[in-house]
């Protein structure tokens, strides 16, 4: 026959007003599978509050609005009762906003009425009692610390911690044996009778002759003689037990009972714990701890106590340490105090696997920056955890083992808190104490430390000098090429009107390139930003013609199984870097697309106009009241885990295979958004999808002029230009482009050509365009020499990248203008004009 499983038993109370609700949520707590529920209800909540205070309860089921309270004062009231129990609330659809509130002051979840299942309600039951059994164990543990930390009497220090112990982890009676010569008396307690404390003061040893009888539950603890192959013992040698009042006959452990052993039950305690207080091996002393109810304990608790019961342990045996250093101080405390040295002196425990401060002199305290209280009776890892990485532990255990005193040499110590370089001697006293004294030599080698880390940044800032001129050097061919292709392509789009409307798909072919190719163009100004060329400008931005580029640009590369939607209600005018927004849009859409491609699904990208004020508030605490252009990109993928969703725009950071991401994607995203004055947001669902909501505030009253087409309404002339560049590519495109305007073209591949032609026939040239970047003569040079013959020739440099001259050197030479290449038909015709007068002909 199938074993059936027994369901964990849960009490509940539940305070609702209202009788139909009550009823639908106990019908719940009948179907849940895991549990059974034993609920107790009260339809306010002073009968709720008297509840409370007659007995213990799992989880406490909430409403927050009863006929005697309201709102989160409900809440505070419950809490001033009873501050350690879970509280659920229970909310309707239209105060779910309170329930939310509520978590933030100290409820552990909230349910809508009418809106969950059983299995929910079991989840959320389960899940609220574990987490606050957690929250306050983990309470607990940092305030025991504390305790332990102060400095005050140890009697006091024990009292504090059983107090707590009782208090927060809501147990009947809670008591401390400490060792005592032979045997364990009660060193504090509290909850226990007067009667109890009588007869169970000495229970391990005998009152006439002090000789250790061990035979009772604690003395098997304490002596160690516990077998872990038994249910009712752990591996760290604790003893627990949650029905002691049948416990001897069901585990058939009467030869481990005497007259005492039934102490616990004849006072009512149904669930005793037993717990060891060590330091290394050496039991000191005993944490027992006992309830009236049966099935208190969970191993998990006893795990709990154990960890605790070893810092109690070790704390304790400090404080007999610090007092066995006021009886034996005055031995060496002159030598001691007045060493420029410092000294640390250790008891061996474990037989020589750990280490405990038991004392250090003013100079040690001076050389470590820790203070004696902070060390003594402490494990030299839990006060210099960097002890281990510089070897020093190694030494100490090498000390004790062999007794033959070792020097070791400089070192590097280094944590959290410190980083010095020290000198040990390390020695071991005829007590078997073991005994560090060290100089601090950080001094000595400070000066060659900071010429290695001298050495080291001047190789980081030449690196850094060397990537940023090669960065400059491929800005420079990379402009050369792209003047090419867009020259070219300028000029085929400016052919013979009749050709291509024959071909409408070649003349789309060509402005797919010219769009790609200043594409191009604008991340080389990146490149030369990078290299300290050139800043990045914003300027007014329409985001739709923005959106409609990377939603062709993505169709090209995503799979049939990827549907892209546009939905566009607004021009999106911003203030931005195109360069910047278009990489943005593009990382986004390539992680939409890295989330569906397993299954496919829909990218959407959307963009409108939206206004944040007092009734639609903004959806950041940061965000100004304001009109934004609201771009969202959102995709049916596999959505983001709520554990990571934090730090998704956390540099480096990436769920993606090795060699898929680098994890900046959406660091960088996050940087450009916020450069602009703008806000991120991301929502996902696990298994459903994600969306990122970018807000970039509006440009008011702004005239975004359209991009014209190559050719159109082009200024041209009948000038004769010396036209100069060492690339025939761009002598070839730029002659056809001015000579359609209007101009005649003189061609020179080489600077020093130039320079003899003006020279033979200087007012032949009406205007010359020279490159800066040239063999020979640099475009500057052949201006500054063209200007001594003739000083009123209009010029025009282009360069692609320069570290020779800037714009305001090149006007100060007396050059009219100054162009970045490429050079589009529209802007080479305008600087034209400019250099040679608007009104000249």
């Amino acid at each position: 026959m199938k074993k059936q499983s027994i369901k964990q038993e849960i009490s509940i109370l539940l305070v609702e007003d209202n009788p139909d609700d009550a009823l639908q949520i106990q019908e719940l707590f009948t179907q849940t599978r895991a549990i059974a529920v034993s609920c107790q209800t009260a339809e306010n909540l002073k009968n709720g509050l008297e509840l409370l205070q007659k007995k213990s309860f799992d989880a406490l089921l909430l409403n927050l609005y009863l006929p005697d309270s309201a709102g989160l004062f409900t809440l505070e009231q419950v809490s001033a009762v009873n501050s350690h129990m879970p509280v659920i609330i229970i909310t309707g659809l239209k105060d779910e906003e309170t329930g939310i509130k509520a978590l933030s002051k100290g409820a552990q979840d909230y349910i809508v009425k009418g809106t969950i299942g059983p299995g929910s309600m079991e989840r959320i039951i389960r899940y609220a009692i574990e987490r606050k059994r957690h929250e306050t164990r983990m309470d607990v543990s940092n305030q025991i610390m504390t305790i332990l930390n102060r400095n005050v009497r140890m009697k006091e220090t024990v009292h504090e911690i059983l107090m707590l112990i009782k208090t927060s982890i809501q147990v009947t009676a809670v008591g401390i044996r400490l060792k005592e010569n032979t045997y364990f008396p009660y060193y504090e307690t509290v909850g226990f009778s007067d009667t109890f404390l009588r007869a169970e003061k000495y229970p391990c040893a005998d009152k006439k002759t002090g000789t250790p009888i061990l035979k009772c539950m604690c003395g098997t603890v304490i002596a160690g003689k516990t077998d872990p192959s038994l249910p009712f013992f752990t591996e760290y040698g604790s003893f627990w037990t949650n029905s002691f009042s049948g416990f001897f006959d069901q585990n058939n452990v009467s030869n481990w009972q005497n007259a005492k052993c039934d102490r616990c039950f004849r006072e009512g305690y149904e669930s005793v714990a037993m717990i060891p207080l060590k330091v290394g091996h050496e039991i000191i002393g005993l944490l027992q701890i006992c309830h009236t109810q049966p099935d208190f304990f969970t191993p998990d608790l006893i795990a709990f106590f154990e960890i605790k019961s070893s810092s109690i342990g070790i704390a304790l045996q400090r404080r007999r340490a610090e007092q066995t250093l006021v009886d034996s101080k005055a031995r060496y405390r002159q030598l001691f105090d007045n060493m420029s040295s410092g000294v640390a002196v250790y008891d061996a425990v474990d037989q020589g696997n750990d280490f405990v401060f038991k004392d250090i002199n003013p100079a040690g305290e001076k050389i470590n920056q820790v203070r004696k209280t902070e060390t003594i009776g402490r494990r030299i890892l839990d006060v210099f955890p960097g002890a281990r990485d510089m070897g020093l532990f190694n030494v100490l255990q090498t000390v004790y083992a062999t007794g033959s005193p070792v020097h070791y040499p400089m070192a590097r110590y280094q944590d959290a808190r410190l980083s010095q370089w020290l000198e040990n001697y390390v020695f071991k006293l005829a007590t078997g104490e073991i005994v560090a004294v060290y100089d601090d030599k950080t001094r000595e080698i400070e000066e060659e430390t900071e010429k290695k880390e001298l050495l080291v940044q001047l190789q980081q800032a030449q690196k850094m000098e060397s990537i940023g001129t090669l960065a400059g050097g491929i800005a420079h061919d990379f402009n050369n090429i792209l003047s090419a292709i867009l020259g070219f392509s300028e000029l085929a789009m400016n052919r013979d009107p009749n050709q291509l409307t024959d071909d409408m798909e070649l003349k789309d072919d060509l402005s797919e390139i010219l769009k790609a190719g200043t594409r191009a163009k604008e991340l080389v100004k990146q490149i030369l930003a990078f290299s300290r060329q050139t800043d990045h400008e914003t300027r007014p931005l329409r985001v739709d013609a923005m959106i409609k580029e990377v939603a062709h640009l993505m169709r090209s590369t995503l799979p049939a199984t990827i549907r892209i939607e546009k939905s566009i209600e607004t021009g999106g005018e911003i203030l931005a870097d195109p360069t910047h927004i278009h990489q943005v849009l593009m990382n986004l859409c390539t992680n939409a697309y890295h989330a569906m491609r397993p299954k496919g699904g829909v990218l959407k990208i959307e963009l409108r106009a939206v206004t944040f004020d007092e009734k639609n508030p903004p959806p950041l605490p940061d965000m100004p009241a304001d009109t934004y252009a609201a771009i969202s990109i959102s995709d049916t993928g596999t959505g983001i885990a709520r554990d990571i969703l934090p730090r998704i725009f956390d540099p480096y950071f990436t769920t993606k295979a090795k060699g898929e991401g680098t994890g900046l994607g959406l660091a960088v995203a996050h940087g450009v958004v916020k450069s602009h004055n703008g806000h991120i947001t991301v929502k996902s669902t696990p298994g459903k999808g994600t969306t990122f909501d970018l807000f970039f505030p509006a440009v008011r009253h702004s005239e975004i002029a359209a991009d014209s087409e190559p050719g159109d309404n082009l200024p041209g002339g009948n000038q004769r230009i010396l036209f100069v560049d060492d690339e025939l590519a761009i002598l070839k495109v730029n002659k056809i482009r001015l000579e359609r305007l209007g101009y005649r073209v003189e061609m020179k591949d080489q600077s020093t050509e130039a320079l003899a032609l003006f020279e033979k026939h200087p007012e032949s040239v009406d205007l010359i365009i020279t490159d800066m970047t040239m063999p020979e003569l640099t475009g500057a040079q052949l201006a500054k020499a063209c200007l001594r013959i003739r000083p009123d020739i209009p010029i025009i440099l282009c360069t692609g990248y320069s570290e020779l001259i800037s714009e305001a050197a090149a006007k100060e030479i007396g050059i009219r203008d100054y162009v970045m290449k490429p050079i589009l038909i529209k802007d080479l015709a305008n600087a034209i004009r400019r250099a040679v007068g608007e009104n000249d002909e």
